[in-house]
């Protein structure tokens, strides 16, 4: 049997080691994600420490003769992979979320760097989403050809030493992409987008880069609403760093990594075309609204994006339709009814149905006063796009 390759534990990059006798792998886990940005304190998880998390994270790729990482390697390098090719495995524990720990796996191969993410639920309710979410992102991966959702490989369960069980599932790792998130410009005070690099620091956005960021995230979102069940991914956000993005090339260029929910618009679904109509209004204003959400520096007060979020959003609408009605062999001519129903609605009428929307809305949910005093205006910004269609 070859020797097991080595393994080495780091926090949040490859220039801070973790090992076990280091007092921060005694150290309880934070519990919140603007640890990450240093906004906000940290808060044990119980009893579950770093070098706990490192080891469950270890067993878990390591087990079965590393039968989870394998696959996940051989299936990136779309080639066979034993035990004995890989020299080397890096454990870096990225950040902390509501639900999640992710860790960023590196894993040395034949020369070569495949990363990967490992997905670490430790509370009930993060491994049932876990669970969950890892279905849901098979399910839409065999569902639809496009690649904006990463592949996932693996999923376990891991025992934790004199603690709770860890869920994680090993997926892909987009290279070089970032989280972006409203901030505060500090000249005029108005809301502008950065993107998140832990590297060189937040990196401002052009309007025309922070347009064509909007206008990804809403095509893939689109992408994903089925019009022939009007399921549609839910309950994603901004503020969690649900959508990514690379900059390096100036272009954006933008992925969604997580799916928490796939359900239905509707409770019940009628199959005529008022009702298909009516399925596209609801879900091109839900996603206008909720584009425009997200938390400054993604921990802070909620935050409005500028009216640039509006046409993006309703130019992705409509090229992630597109892709729908190609997936599902339906014709192109339901863009032309739909932009017809659209202009029959006048700005009262829109407002209306906005208002509608909004109303549906968990009244607990962050953001919600901030939604109900901008929809006036969002009316308005929303209704001169679609005069322009």
């Amino acid at each position: 049997m070859p020797p097991a390759p080595q393994c080495t534990y780091f926090l949040y990059e490859t220039n801070t080691p973790v090992r076990p006798q280091d007092t921060r792998w005694q150290a309880p886990l934070p519990q919140d994600r603007g640890v990450f940005s240093g906004t906000v304190k940290a808060a044990a998880i119980g009893r579950v420490s770093h070098g706990m998390y490192f080891e469950a994270a270890h067993a878990f790729l390591s087990s079965n003769g590393y039968e989870p990482l394998l696959k996940a390697v051989s299936k990136t390098l779309l080639s066979p992979m034993t035990i004995d090719e890989i020299n080397k495995i890096n454990i870096i524990l990225e950040k902390h979320g509501e639900y999640y720990h992710p860790g960023r796996i590196e894993v040395l191969v034949k020369g070569q760097t495949v990363a990967l993410v490992l997905n670490v639920a430790l509370s009930s309710q993060g491994r049932a989403c876990l669970q969950r979410e890892f279905g849901l992102l098979r399910q839409l991966e065999e569902a639809y050809a496009w690649k904006f959702l990463p592949q996932v490989y693996a999923m376990g369960e891991v025992k934790l030493a004199g603690g709770p069980k860890a869920s994680m599932f090993l997926g892909q790792w987009f290279q070089g992409f970032h989280e972006f998130h409203l901030v505060r410009d500090p000249d005029s005070g108005e809301p502008c987008l950065v993107v998140w690099d832990p590297l060189q620091g937040p990196r401002p956005l052009s309007t025309s880069q922070a347009e064509a960021i909007y206008e990804q995230a809403a095509t893939i979102l689109t992408a994903y609403f089925n019009l022939m069940t009007f399921e549609q991914v839910f309950a994603w956000h901004h503020a969690a760093g649900d959508f990514i993005v690379n900059i390096d090339q100036g272009q954006p260029r933008v992925k969604l990594i997580t799916v928490r929910r796939y359900t239905p618009l509707f409770e019940q679904i009628e199959h005529d075309a008022e009702t298909f109509m009516q399925a596209l209004l609801v879900f091109l204003l839900n996603l206008s609204i909720r584009m425009r959400l997200d938390r400054f520096d993604g921990v802070g007060d909620m935050a409005w994006a500028q009216d640039v979020a509006v046409p993006a959003t309703v130019q992705g609408f409509f090229k992630g339709l597109d892709l729908q009605l190609a997936a599902l062999d339906l014709p192109q001519e339901v863009v032309g009814h739909f932009r017809n129903y659209l202009k029959r609605h006048s700005k009262i009428d829109l407002l209306d149905a906005l208002t509608a929307v909004a109303r549906r809305f968990d009244p607990a949910m962050p953001g919600i006063d901030l939604v109900m005093d901008r929809l006036g205006l969002h009316a308005a910004s929303l209704r001169a796009v679609l005069d322009r269609l």
